[in-house]
């Protein structure tokens, strides 16, 4: 089966790129940025996907930027995470903890199941993705987590937390809030 279409075949028309399944023409389309006339293919891999830069999103413009809401029931603690430049605001009177958990290529469970946990925020210090899930997390169905990259988890499930790295032992970072 031959892949490729050509548009208006008589006359010599442009060809369309496809791929022949046998049943059908699939046509093949790649995205990509640009002014009008030029065309810069956004970079994707078969393993990950788009690449995407957050880095170029536009910052929220200076004032009081509200997202989400928040109710306050007393007093707030807020604490810095040195390592990571990670922000945290405690509720006062809840109970917070931290510590690290290596993860390796194999699933494995990094945080117990905890019936009073509010919050946790899980960051990858590796050098590699992390996938975040249930216990048997994959490379394809779990949430994934970039070098430095941070998941944070408000109203947290009860359930234990598992992670598997893409490649070698990777470190998480985990803090918690719990009542």
């Amino acid at each position: 089966m031959a892949d490729n279409v050509t548009l208006n075949s008589m006359s010599g028309g442009a060809v369309v790129a496809t791929d022949d399944t046998g049943t059908a023409h699939v046509q093949i389309i790649k995205l990509a940025i640009s002014a009008d006339g030029s065309a810069t293919v956004i970079p994707a891999d078969a393993t990950y996907g788009l690449d995407v830069d957050v880095t170029r999103l536009p910052a929220l413009a200076a004032g009081s930027n509200v997202i989400g809401g928040v109710t306050q029931s007393g007093g707030w603690t807020v604490t810095a995470n040195a390592g990571t430049g990670t922000l945290a605001v405690v509720e006062r009177g809840a109970t917070i903890a931290s510590t690290s958990a290596s993860v390796t290529t194999t699933s494995g469970q990094i945080v117990a199941s905890s019936a009073t946990r509010r919050t946790i925020v899980l960051t990858n210090l590796g050098t590699d993705y992390v996938f975040i899930g249930a216990s048997g997390v994959t490379d394809n169905q779990g949430i994934r987590l970039a070098p430095a990259q941070a998941l944070t988890i408000d109203r947290s499930p009860t359930a234990a937390i598992h992670a598997k790295a893409a490649s070698g032992t990777q470190t998480v970072a985990i803090f918690t809030e719990s009542d």
